[in-house]
Order: C-alpha cells, then sequence, then structure tokens
C-alpha cells in the first residue's frame, strides 16, 4: 500500500510538472486580462447619446462585477507569490510586472468607480454638449489603451491617440470653463493610464 501511494505520488508529480503544468501565472494572466477589459468597458460609460439612467444600470452591473475580477486576480497574485518561490528570475519578473499591472489598474478602478457616481454622473448632465463630446472621445481611448495592455499589445498609436484625445478634451474644457470634480478625476485616469 505505502508504495503504491509513494507511486501515485511521483507519477502524479511528473505529470503536473511535465505533461500537464498548470501554473497560477497563467492564471494570474487571465484574469488580469479579464479585468482590464471589465474597467474598459467601464471607462466607456456615461456616453453622450444615452442617458443617464441607463449609464447608471450598465455601471451599477459592471462594477461589482468587476470588482470581484479583481480580488480573483489579486488572489491568484498572492498564490503566484507562493508558487514562485523555487522558480527562476524570470517568473519573479514577471510577476513584478503583472503586479504593477494591477495595481495601477486597480488605482484607475477605484476613480472610474468615481466617474459613474450619482455626484459625477449629475455633473455629467450638466456638461455642455461639446464637453462631452471631447469627454467620451478621451474616456474611449484610455479604453482603447487599457485594452491593449490586456492583450499585451504595445502599439503606439494607442498611445498617440490617447495625447491626441487628451490635448483636444483639455482645450475643449478650458474654452468651455469647466471646472468641477469631473474634470479632475478624469486628469487622474489619463495620468495613470499613460
Amino acid at each position: 500500500r505505502v508504495v503504491g501511494i509513494l507511486f501515485g505520488l511521483i507519477v502524479t508529480g511528473l505529470v503536473f510538472r511535465y505533461i500537464w503544468p498548470e501554473h497560477t501565472i497563467d492564471r494570474l494572466r487571465d484574469a488580469l486580462r479579464q479585468a482590464l477589459r471589465q474597467l474598459a468597458r467601464l471607462l466607456e460609460i456615461p456616453r453622450p447619446d444615452t442617458s443617464v439612467e441607463k449609464a447608471k444600470i450598465e455601471a451599477h452591473a459592471l462594477i461589482p462585477e468587476t470588482s470581484r475580477t479583481f480580488d480573483q486576480t489579486r488572489r491568484y497574485a498572492e498564490l503566484t507569490t507562493f508558487e514562485l518561490e523555487e522558480s527562476p528570475n524570470r517568473d519573479r519578473t514577471s510577476l513584478g510586472n503583472l503586479e504593477e499591472t494591477l495595481s495601477r489598474a486597480e488605482d484607475v478602478f477605484d476613480v472610474a468607480t468615481s466617474l459613474v457616481s450619482d455626484e459625477a454622473l449629475a455633473s455629467w448632465q450638466q456638461l455642455p454638449t461639446a464637453a462631452k463630446i471631447a469627454e467620451s472621445e478621451l474616456r474611449d481611448a484610455i479604453a482603447k489603451r487599457v485594452e491593449c495592455a490586456a492583450a499585451s499589445d504595445e502599439r503606439e498609436d494607442a498611445g498617440a491617440n490617447l495625447s491626441t484625445a487628451f490635448a483636444r478634451w483639455t482645450e475643449t474644457m478650458q474654452a468651455l470653463q469647466v471646472k468641477n470634480s469631473r474634470v479632475a478625476l478624469v486628469s487622474q485616469i489619463v495620468t495613470e493610464v499613460q
């Protein structure tokens, strides 16, 4: 019996090590991709062509889902740290990069959540149409940049589009003399994503 148990443990270890390896860092990458995609969708809310009520419903459905995904991603990061204690430095560097991306994404998520609060949506309704369009275009550019990060795509045009949209938005807000907490939140998101 003891020999059978030991043989079973050895075979199981070999299978999971060489034939069918499943590492937590792979799950961490997948969960982070999913969280970034959900964050990109949240950043696009509200849109100038949709009602505030519809934006609230969409945001209030997406926020808990995204929060759960971030929690799961954080758990995978902790498990990966434990798993990589005896692994090469290459994987540790990769884990460090993933944890930094996760931390920044969580910061952006906190601010994006503030942008769809009742107070922020009320200030959205007060914006002139030109300001709404400029902000929406900027948030779309931010969302595309976040989606590129989710796909591990470092295209230069995503950064250039973000810079162009940010310049246009800043110009519009200054021309219309819009100064409220929403402007500060959007600026904070741009800074984090850049």
